[in-house]
């Protein structure tokens, strides 16, 4: 691993907000500690698996039209700036 990234690495992994790093294919790319450690899952049950399914249980995307609140990803997608969602820790914790 780069030096730099390691170094931004282990910066983001002593936070202890979760913080997960998804891709526009709804891929989970980057999980940090805190949030591995809170859900019992190591990085290799978690990066690649689509955000969805992991925080929802769902097998597709959540889509503006039918939901409630809009998708944080999506509006990250649409506007290039970043963004933040809190929602119940059982979505996380719950085995799917």
């Amino acid at each position: 691993m780069d030096k730099d990234l390691h170094f931004y690495r282990e910066i983001v992994d002593s936070i202890v907000d979760y913080v997960l790093v998804i891709d526009r294919d709804y891929r989970i790319v980057y999980a940090n500690r805190s949030l591995l450690e809170r859900c019992g899952r190591t990085e290799g049950e978690v990066i690649g698996k689509r955000c969805h399914e992991f925080s929802h249980h769902c097998p597709v995307p959540c889509r503006r039209e039918n939901a409630t609140v809009r998708c944080a990803h999506e509006e990250v997608f649409d506007t290039g700036r970043s963004t933040s969602v809190t929602q119940p820790i059982n979505y996380l914790t719950a085995q799917s």
